[in-house]
């Protein structure tokens, strides 16, 4: 498949790349992450892409970062989480995720975090922005395999 500028497309966010809201006020302390693999093998050597996705409950920001298959561990998970504080104008109280099979990991990351971890299926900002990168960034990558896309809550009826 030919490679496609994604930049214009729904649910396209640049890795490491954050806008936060002028005013704090529109933001929540209430975020939502997620950190899986992606439907996408790497030209450079055939692994699963990993992202970081990363908003709030008002999605006011949206933060993606794209991890090497061999850095997908609780200390860069936290690595990627503390930056992220660090740079908000208005620091989570709760964060929260949705995949069980992400539950040891997460909350060993943010245990020594200030903040709420909390599994929880209410993410649905995260919900709408993984749609959208399912049907329009992922299907459009060098290395998509439709395959290797896993079941989730998100092909349900929600």
């Amino acid at each position: 498949m030919a490679s496609t500028d994604l930049s214009t497309s729904k649910g396209y966010a640049k890795s490491g790349e954050i806008s936060f809201p002028d005013d704090p006020t529109e933001m929540s302390d209430a975020w939502e992450l997620d950190l899986y693999s992606r439907p996408v093998l790497l030209p450079e050597d055939g692994k699963k892409l990993w992202e970081v996705l990363i908003t709030d409950d008002k999605n006011s920001f949206r933060y993606l970062k794209t991890l090497p298959n061999n850095l997908v561990n609780s200390r860069n998970l936290r690595k990627v989480v503390e930056d992220l504080i660090e740079e908000s104008p208005k620091p989570p109280s709760t964060i929260r995720f949705f995949r069980n099979q992400m539950l040891n990991m997460i909350t060993i990351a943010l245990k020594e975090i200030d903040v709420d971890v909390k599994p929880s299926r209410r993410v649905y900002n995260l919900y709408s922005w993984l749609q959208e990168r399912e049907a329009n960034i992922y299907p459009a990558m060098d290395g998509y395999n439709r395959q290797l896309k896993q079941q989730t809550i998100l092909d349900y009826d929600i």
